[in-house]
């Protein structure tokens, strides 16, 4: 959200939020269904998929299918239209389409912004972001939804995942799952290592060297404007909301168990990821205190 904002007024650009979401509903699909991260995934070869089509229209700089989300949400309509209308390039937010980045790279020469953050990070958020949890209503390990379940192919690509394929989980372990496979299928690809740019969340957080390096990538050779600098230490409501950029807690108290966080990492090291520089096991002490940057895959 804080990337995209920034972005978007420095390339004069407009964005496409989250357009997968559009799609989903485009083809009626529940949004009990969507909760919690439901993924589609693209194999790189698979141009008949389902989404594929609506999937590339939108990376070649597609209106977005709901207009909502491509409104600034402190602008009047008139100067949203107006934004929208007069944007030189197209900036879109992928969450729910990461999967598909083999796939795309493939087939369009966009460049892509692949920002890499903690399983434990994404999962605790999840799962807190109306507050506190209270561990004891907590409901058991269940089958995981048939819409949520993986895909046959996915499993082809990555039989390593055939461990998780049908098995019970409880939701933290299903949305560290998720984050670990969306961080597994773009950084396994060797077209995307080759094509995209990838960073870790934390180091955009620490200063604007991370911001120039990626506009340099983006193709601007002036890097970041003055302006735009100020703003990076000004995120907006909506992007202090969903990033935690207000100087929120770090610590994991309240918010994910000791089974919780062991079940995360059997699943981060299931998928080959790791963390650089340190033992297997991570307590809660040094877990409080972990950078994200240090990420690896």
């Amino acid at each position: 959200t804080w990337l995209l904002e920034v972005l978007e007024r420095h390339f004069r650009a407009r964005r496409n939020w989250e357009p997968v979401d559009g799609i989903e509903q485009h083809f009626g699909t529940p949004m009990g269904q969507r909760r919690f991260g439901l993924r589609p995934y693209i194999a790189p070869g698979d141009i008949g998929h389902p989404l594929a089509e609506m999937l590339l229209a939108i990376v070649d700089g597609g209106a977005p299918r709901q207009l909502r989300r491509a409104w600034s949400p402190k602008a009047t309509a008139l100067e949203n239209i107006r934004r929208m209308a007069g944007a030189h390039r197209t900036v879109v937010k992928f969450t729910e389409a990461q999967r598909c980045l083999p796939f795309i790279a493939r087939h369009r020469d966009n460049k892509a912004v692949v920002i890499l953050r903690h399983p434990l990070s994404v999962t605790a958020s999840a799962l807190t972001f109306g507050g506190e949890r209270d561990f004891s209503a907590e409901p058991p390990a269940g089958p995981v939804p048939e819409p949520r379940r993986l895909p046959e192919s996915l499993l082809r690509d990555f039989p390593q995942l055939g461990k998780y394929a049908g098995r019970d989980m409880t939701r933290a372990q299903y949305i560290g799952l998720s984050t670990c496979i969306d961080m597994l299928v773009p950084l396994s690809d060797a077209r995307c290592r080759e094509k995209y740019c990838f960073v870790a969340y934390e180091s955009l957080k620490s200063g604007a060297a991370e911001f120039d390096a990626i506009l340099r990538y983006l193709g601007d050779e002036d890097g970041l404007a003055p302006e735009d600098a100020a703003r990076l230490r000004q995120p907006s409501a909506r992007a202090k909301a969903v990033s935690a950029l207000d100087g929120g807690r770090r610590d994991w108290h309240g918010r994910l168990s000791e089974r919780e966080i062991a079940d995360i990492l059997e699943i981060a090291a299931d998928c080959g990821i790791d963390w650089y520089g340190d033992a297997p096991g991570i307590d809660r002490e040094r877990l409080s205190r972990f950078a994200f940057a240090h990420l690896i895959a």
